[in-house]
């Protein structure tokens, strides 16, 4: 199951659901690599940016679960339920479900992209939530 749940940590990297985190508001005047920011000022994480930047992941386009796999998963983390304070108070629920949902849905179907349409895309439709363009595939129940 480990292969699983490195795909679901990729899947989570790469799709980046909630691209932009939720707004703060500055507490006192601060500096951040030699931009000063005052206080009340409003800000805004760029999650996506986070997951996708080259520098971190080497080759981000690529969908790659074996980053999560030890020993290279040591290296990488993601944030999709954000981080500190403000972390997604469902984020464990969430990551059980996915993880329960994926695998049984996996142990019981063999899922294909149908073979009679266009081929599913990997460009997002971008919103404040970022989802798949419509795609169908082909379920077909394993034999037990």
């Amino acid at each position: 199951m480990p292969y699983t749940e490195a795909v679901i940590q990729e899947t989570l990297r790469k799709s980046s659901i909630v691209p932009m985190g939720l707004l703060h508001e500055t507490m006192a005047d601060t500096t951040l690599k030699n931009y000063t920011i005052p206080k009340g000022t409003l800000v805004i994480t760029n999650q996506y940016s986070v997951q996708h930047n080259g520098k971190t992941w080497g080759d981000p386009e690529n969908f790659r679960p074996g980053r999560f796999i030890p020993p290279e998963s040591s290296k990488y983390k993601i944030i999709p339920f954000s981080i500190g304070k403000r972390v997604c108070i469902g984020e464990q629920l969430a990551r059980d479900q996915l993880f329960l949902f994926i695998s049984n849905i996996f142990q019981r179907y063999t899922i294909v992209p149908d073979p009679a349409r266009t081929p599913p895309s990997l460009e997002p439709k971008i919103g404040f939530l970022m989802a798949p363009k419509p795609f169908t595939v082909v379920a077909t129940e394993r034999n037990a």
